[in-house]
């Protein structure tokens, strides 16, 4: 699976706040056993997180094991497809 980063938002206290980000199309499949990618790297303030919004380009897909065929993802209902990571801190 390829997803497409082209922006991400923390919800710091309740208000947004957009985060600079290099768009880049991460392959999902590798982030596996202990492997990461960094997308941001900025200081963001101090307070209560709430939620992290990774929002989506367009060249987001999925691959089929073995296959030369590529799927490519659409959501024509969403304007800005965003992946939204709900922080739970109890």
């Amino acid at each position: 699976m390829n997803l497409q980063i082209t922006g991400a938002e923390v919800l710091i206290n309740g208000q947004w706040q957009f985060l600079n980000v290099m768009p880049t199309t991460y392959k999902v499949t590798n982030l596996v056993n202990g492997k990461d990618s960094l997308i941001v790297s900025q200081t963001v303030p101090t307070g209560e997180l709430d939620s992290i919004k990774l929002i989506l380009g367009t060249a987001n897909s999925i691959q089929i094991q073995d296959s030369t065929i590529q799927i490519f993802l659409l959501n024509p209902s969403v304007q800005s497809p965003e992946i939204d990571l709900i922080v739970n801190q109890s």
